[in-house]
């Protein structure tokens, strides 16, 4: 095929820009706001303020004042707040190229809507041989672009990024609060095309204020969230909901396979100690809680300890249940990440994050989120990851005809 011809196809596929700013396209990341762990610097000409990341001015050398730097942090960060949902397609992150490439190894851009930092991975850099990386994101939703460097203590410093993508479009949603309820949002002129995006509340908690159409509040309980604080009435509240399909709140539905057990499964180190906590028994079907009745698995106190199960296929992952031990050292799995996509590495996009450790089982909503591989990690820390059981539920991913290249 002639390269005129090549490119003729691609570029009728949408394929062609190959990952590059399309011309002329805005580098949003200007009208945004910087934030970084620290700021380091010895002079005021020379302070590395975060905002220096967004100036405009690509000099990547250090010394001439126009890079942001932060000290030699623990898992340090620089992020931007974009002030609005953007669906995001190329960041391009350029670093310091007169010193120190080494430094920017492992660094992750991560989007999202969380501010914390807590949200999915583009991409990540694994061996830094240039100061300027461009990541295809995809189109990857969020107000948050952050470029973080985890698990180590690390200088930070970014002369600039460019960030490049569409604002995405306002969808009526459902709101997570903190005391676990549920607020639906609804435009009672515009019910018959609604389009509900459902953020579940180990993603995002947006209080019922941030809504911003007419709210209707539902109490959750164990099963079938019944017990509406609004004048719907519980049957025809469930069936305007069931038409939804969100009467069933994060909870497997009767009947669905467990696809975890159909997995092979692999941790970054087992414990040598009888019972010995090999990584298939966190999908052996066997819920047992105590560790010394065999049935958990059992690492070693590993930094960023990970335990992970190939489906060997990709799915859409609806609803990811981890079960931790209940005789012991529940407060191990603190800050674990549930990570779901196609990266065997665990570098995959966060589906949510263990925030409490008050009782062994928690249950993420990741809305199916695609992939092959769901791993476990606790991030950042040297700690032993033990899991009696992690079940998966989702559905095939159709296979689509595409264009490899």
């Amino acid at each position: 095929m002639k390269t005129l011809v090549a490119l003729l196809f691609l570029g009728s596929l949408g394929l062609a820009w190959c990952c590059s700013p399309p011309p002329g396209a805005t580098n949003i990341a200007r009208s945004g706001e910087a934030s970084q762990s620290s700021n380091y610097g010895s002079t005021a000409a020379l302070k590395g303020f975060a905002n220096k990341a967004i100036d405009g001015v690509n000099d990547q050398n250090w010394y001439n004042g126009f890079c942001s730097h932060t000290g030699a942090d623990r898992s340090p960060w620089w992020r931007l707040d974009l002030k609005q949902k953007y669906k995001v397609n190329v960041v391009v992150v350029s670093s310091r190229s007169d010193c120190c490439l080494g430094r920017m190894r492992d660094l992750e851009v991560r989007i999202g809507n969380s501010p914390d930092n807590n949200n999915p991975v583009c991409g990540k850099i694994t061996r830094a041989s240039s100061a300027k990386i461009t990541f295809c994101c995809n189109g990857m939703e969020g107000q948050y672009v952050s470029v973080v460097i985890p698990g180590r203590n690390e200088y930070l410093s970014l002369c600039e990024v460019e960030v490049y993508g569409d604002p995405a479009t306002q969808e009526k949603r459902i709101c997570c609060g903190q005391d676990q309820r549920i607020v639906i949002c609804v435009d009672y002129a515009d019910l018959k095309g609604w389009v509900s995006n459902v953020l579940n509340c180990n993603k995002l908690d947006e209080p019922a204020e941030s809504c911003d159409f007419m709210p209707i509040e539902r109490l959750l309980t164990d099963s079938l969230c019944l017990g509406f604080a609004s004048r719907m009435k519980t049957l025809v509240a469930l069936l305007f909901l069931g038409s939804l399909g969100l009467a069933w709140c994060c909870s497997p539905p009767p009947g669905a396979t467990n696809i975890a057990r159909s997995g092979e499964a692999s941790e970054s180190s087992v414990l040598m100690v009888d019972p010995i906590g090999y990584a298939y028994k966190a999908n052996d079907g066997v819920t047992d809680t105590n560790w010394f009745h065999g049935s958990c698995t059992h690492t070693n106190a590993d930094l960023s300890p990970w335990w992970k199960v190939d489906l060997k296929q990709k799915y859409k992952v609806n609803v990811v249940v981890v079960t931790g031990r209940s005789d012991n050292a529940m407060g191990r799995l603190m800050g674990a990440e549930v990570r779901i996509g196609n990266s065997p590495d665990n570098n995959n996009p966060v589906c949510g994050k263990v925030t409490q450790v008050s009782d062994a089982t928690t249950i993420f909503c990741c809305n199916g989120m695609e992939g092959q591989y769901v791993s476990v990690v606790i991030p950042g820390r040297s700690e032993y990851l033990t899991l009696c059981e992690v079940e998966v539920y989702g559905d095939l991913v159709a296979q689509e005809n595409h264009v490899c290249w």
